[in-house]
């Protein structure tokens, strides 16, 4: 059995190794387009006699790509990377836009996290409390919880807002979110929980399914305590373990629903920058929005949020149980 450190050590090890392969392929990739130039035809006859005099082609000049992809570093070092809101627009500093952006997709990530993970909890200890009522209600919200797509229950709550609208004149919540006012959080606070609450509920079930087993438990049953001192004095700190086991796929799985959240209910965080705009025919060297050399920064913070948080969680996994394997699936 290898050593506490030893494990972290190589988990984070692994981890930089990944980053350092995966950001400059990601970055290449993006900065693919830029290659991209139009070029005006000459006129053609089509098959049934029309003559065609505007017809634009595409071609992918690999030198013009290369010479884009050689000058993103040092803009980035510089701080030189412009967002431009309009192919007039002369461009500003795209950094402390990706800040506030950042800002944004946090806060909603840990409000989802901390919100489902303590739903989930509770949840999973309902259940092991055995009332029939209750561990059929929480069943049921566990198994929905991992099995509904994250899409479909944002695009359902969009509908079921502008149903309301259009029948009874109410928006018991907003269709696009809006950090700024309390009712633009529910549609996508839901649509991110639902994981968290489902995991952590099917993950804390089998926990202290397991623990109830244990002697100690029918210990303290033998002693006249009350169920529900039982599961949470005695069984409830001894699954926190194998609780803690779960928390890298918890974090990771949370933070990809994030992006898809983010663009399905328009929320002002970093996943609108994801994709780089396309050059129209006549435009190449007006592009505005999110380029590639904006793509490229905003999915590099993304990847770096990816690799922090799911180094610290399987650190934390390490040091708090050491011979528990990681729970992939509850």
């Amino acid at each position: 059995m290898k050593s506490p450190l030893h494990q972290i050590a190589k988990i984070w090890l692994s981890r930089l190794v990944w980053l350092l392969v995966v950001i400059p392929l990601l970055v290449a990739l993006l900065h693919l387009q830029t290659g991209i130039r139009h070029e005006r035809m000459d006129p053609f006859t089509l098959a049934d006699g029309r003559v065609i005099t505007e017809a634009w082609r595409s071609v992918w000049d690999p030198t013009r790509a290369l010479a884009q992809l050689k000058e993103f570093p040092g803009e980035l070092i510089q701080g030189k990377v412009l967002y431009k809101s309009s192919p007039h627009d002369r461009g500003s500093s795209f950094l402390p836009m990706l800040k506030q952006g950042w800002f944004y997709s946090f806060e909603l990530y840990a409000v989802s996290v901390g919100v489902g993970a303590l739903l989930g909890v509770l949840i999973g200890v309902l259940v092991a409390l055995r009332g029939r009522l209750l561990r059929g209600a929480s069943i049921t919200v566990s198994v929905l919880g991992l099995s509904m797509p994250d899409f479909f229950v944002v695009m359902s709550l969009q509908f079921l807002s502008s149903w309301f609208w259009r029948h009874y004149d109410l928006k018991p919540f907003l269709v696009l979110a809006d950090p700024n006012i309390l009712k633009g959080w529910v549609v996508p606070v839901i649509g991110m929980t639902l994981f968290p609450i489902g995991y952590m509920a099917r993950l804390t079930a089998s926990a202290m399914d397991d623990v109830m087993q244990e002697e100690y438990i029918r210990t303290a049953r033998s002693k006249g305590l009350r169920e529900s001192a039982v599961v949470l004095g005695h069984a409830l700190r001894n699954a926190i373990p194998r609780m803690l086991a779960g928390l890298p796929t918890l974090l990771n799985v949370t933070l990809s629903s994030l992006v898809v959240v983010e663009r399905f209910t328009v929320w002002p965080g970093i996943s609108k920058w994801f994709v780089p705009m396309r050059p129209s025919p006549g435009f190449e060297d007006q592009l505005f929005g999110a380029t590639p050399a904006v793509a490229s920064v905003a999915v590099m913070l993304l990847i770096l949020w990816f690799v922090l948080f799911d180094g610290l969680a399987h650190t934390i996994r390490i040091i708090y149980s050491p011979k528990q394997p990681e729970v992939v699936r509850a």
